[in-house]
């Protein structure tokens, strides 16, 4: 019997706007960590330094009004009840705002940081939000009985996803020490599916116009045109990931390794020698280690 030690985090971005300008306090970090900032709406946000977010993001812009002007951004955003604030000066009153929902935080650099709002019902919006659903972090494991792909291990690689390759995960010079990971880790959110990573802005699970199973890269969140973010749900009482209503497909690339495709959106080519496979849910587990980003 094979045991597999296995165990996952999105992004969608708008075009980024115009760089922010404003005059309020910046709320730096370390200074500010577990402490209450007031938006230009009197809106409070709780601030966590060096700390991120897996939940999707609902757009990216620049500011030169540190993490306050994030603040003002996600007042002014449908949905946004979060922000990510990655600096890119040592003063930090300029950076990048990762808009978004409230979810579970992890540990990240010292140039990021994230701000709760104190009452998320107050977050502009359309309609009544859905009840949130635990997020579960897993690692996948390919079960098709009697095949080459059972008890195969789906791992990250060249932004799909395969079995028979190895995990391809990077971590830059100036991170140390570097998240050892070498796993390829899952992290659900409602209907989304994302990497579980460290680096800022998350890495979203998606499947393209072929059907094919990717993910994004830091900081992009571009899926391309026809890709679907959502539809992905664990079944079967947490044992099985599914997208829609259907399983996966393994489709062979070489001797020895299989590339992992949406059953329910495969198109374009022949899948006679694709098997298709239960996406089993493997060891679901919160105290995992999050690779940096996965390449």
């Amino acid at each position: 019997m094979v045991l597999v030690s296995l165990v996952l985090a999105l992004s969608v971005s708008a075009a980024p706007s115009p760089a922010l300008t404003g005059s309020r306090e910046s709320g730096s970090c370390p200074s500010n960590d577990k402490t209450l900032l007031t938006s230009s709406k009197d809106i409070n946000y709780q601030v966590l330094c060096q700390r991120d977010l897996d939940t999707q993001v609902i757009s990216i812009t620049n500011t030169n009004a540190g993490i306050q002007g994030c603040l003002t951004v996600c007042d002014n955003t449908v949905d946004c009840t979060a922000v990510t604030f990655v600096a890119s000066n040592q003063e930090q009153t300029s950076g990048t705002c990762y808009i978004r929902s409230t979810g579970e935080s992890h540990e990240a650099g010292k140039d990021t940081a994230v701000a709760l709002r104190s009452s998320p019902e107050a977050s502009p919006t359309t309609s009544p939000s859905s009840p949130a659903t635990p997020s579960i972090i897993f690692a996948g494991v390919s079960l098709r009985s009697a095949s080459k792909v059972h008890f195969g291990v789906i791992n990250a690689n060249s932004t799909n996803f395969y079995i028979g390759r190895g995990t391809s995960t990077f971590c830059p010079s100036t991170i140390s020490p570097c998240p050892a990971q070498s796993n390829t880790i899952f992290k659900t959110n409602n209907d989304t599916l994302s990497l579980n990573v460290v680096a800022p802005g998350g890495q979203q699970v998606y499947v393209d116009a072929t059907g094919a199973l990717r993910f994004t890269m830091p900081h992009s969140g571009n899926a391309g045109e026809g890709s679907e973010t959502t539809g992905f749900r664990v079944v079967d009482d947490g044992l099985r990931l599914q997208f829609g209503e259907d399983g996966f497909l393994a489709c062979p690339v070489d001797a020895v390794s299989w590339q992992v495709y949406a059953e329910a959106k495969v198109a374009g080519f022949d899948i006679s020698e694709c098997l298709g496979f239960s996406f089993r849910v493997s060891e679901r587990t919160t105290a995992v280690v999050a690779a940096w980003e996965y390449i």
